[in-house]
Protein backbone atom coordinates (compact mmCIF):
# COMPACT_ATOMS: atom_id res chain seq x y z
CA UNK A 1 0.00 0.00 0.00
CA UNK A 2 1.62 3.12 -1.06
CA UNK A 3 1.15 6.57 1.16
CA UNK A 4 -0.73 9.36 -0.65
CA UNK A 5 1.23 12.11 -1.20
CA UNK A 6 0.12 15.53 0.05
CA UNK A 7 -0.99 16.61 -3.52
CA UNK A 8 -3.57 13.78 -3.29
CA UNK A 9 -4.77 13.84 0.24
CA UNK A 10 -5.74 17.98 -0.30
CA UNK A 11 -8.17 16.42 -3.34
CA UNK A 12 -10.12 14.41 -0.86
CA UNK A 13 -12.02 17.02 0.63
CA UNK A 14 -13.30 18.88 3.75
CA UNK A 15 -11.67 17.01 7.10
CA UNK A 16 -14.00 17.37 9.79
CA UNK A 17 -12.94 16.81 13.79
CA UNK A 18 -15.06 14.93 16.03
CA UNK A 19 -14.69 14.14 20.23
CA UNK A 20 -12.25 11.16 19.48
CA UNK A 21 -10.18 13.03 18.08
CA UNK A 22 -8.81 15.45 20.80
CA UNK A 23 -5.80 14.33 22.66
CA UNK A 24 -5.82 17.00 25.15
CA UNK A 25 -7.17 20.35 26.27
CA UNK A 26 -5.63 23.42 27.25
CA UNK A 27 -7.42 26.04 30.05
CA UNK A 28 -6.97 29.58 28.42
CA UNK A 29 -7.52 32.29 31.18
CA UNK A 30 -9.09 35.08 29.12
CA UNK A 31 -7.26 37.68 31.63
CA UNK A 32 -3.65 36.40 30.52
CA UNK A 33 -4.72 37.00 27.04
CA UNK A 34 -3.01 40.38 25.46
CA UNK A 35 -5.83 43.08 24.28
CA UNK A 36 -6.94 43.14 20.53
CA UNK A 37 -7.17 46.89 21.16
CA UNK A 38 -3.37 47.31 22.28
CA UNK A 39 -1.99 45.43 19.40
CA UNK A 40 -3.38 47.63 16.78
CA UNK A 41 -2.02 50.76 18.88
CA UNK A 42 1.04 49.09 18.65
CA UNK A 43 1.19 49.25 14.99
CA UNK A 44 0.38 52.81 15.03
CA UNK A 45 4.19 53.32 16.88
CA UNK A 46 6.67 53.99 14.00
CA UNK A 47 9.96 52.28 15.81
CA UNK A 48 13.02 55.40 15.78
CA UNK A 49 15.59 52.14 16.58
CA UNK A 50 18.73 52.38 14.36
CA UNK A 51 19.27 49.65 11.59
CA UNK A 52 22.06 47.83 12.85
CA UNK A 53 22.15 44.87 9.92
CA UNK A 54 24.99 43.39 9.87
CA UNK A 55 23.93 42.10 6.04
CA UNK A 56 20.49 42.36 4.45
CA UNK A 57 19.24 39.85 2.09
CA UNK A 58 18.15 41.37 -1.06
CA UNK A 59 16.67 38.23 -2.85
CA UNK A 60 13.76 38.19 -0.51
CA UNK A 61 10.58 40.01 -1.21
CA UNK A 62 9.33 39.56 2.03
CA UNK A 63 10.24 38.73 6.43
CA UNK A 64 13.26 36.70 6.23
CA UNK A 65 12.54 34.18 8.76
CA UNK A 66 15.46 32.37 9.13
CA UNK A 67 19.23 32.30 8.59
CA UNK A 68 22.00 28.96 8.99
CA UNK A 69 25.30 29.25 8.47
CA UNK A 70 27.63 26.34 7.43
CA UNK A 71 29.94 25.60 10.49
CA UNK A 72 32.30 24.22 8.02
CA UNK A 73 32.50 27.23 4.97
CA UNK A 74 32.06 30.41 6.40
CA UNK A 75 30.62 31.67 3.09
CA UNK A 76 27.64 29.46 2.85
CA UNK A 77 24.33 30.77 3.98
CA UNK A 78 20.69 29.36 3.70
CA UNK A 79 18.11 31.90 4.49
CA UNK A 80 14.11 31.30 4.30
CA UNK A 81 11.26 33.62 4.49
CA UNK A 82 7.79 35.13 4.32
CA UNK A 83 8.03 35.17 0.44
CA UNK A 84 8.18 30.65 0.55
CA UNK A 85 11.61 30.73 -1.00
CA UNK A 86 14.90 29.62 0.29
CA UNK A 87 18.06 30.83 -0.49
CA UNK A 88 21.83 29.49 -0.73
CA UNK A 89 24.17 32.82 -0.47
Amino acid sequence: MSRPTPDEEDDQGEVFLDESDIIDEVPIDDEDLPDADEEEEDDDIVSDEADDSVHIFTGHTGELYTVACSPNDVGLVATGGGDDKGFLW
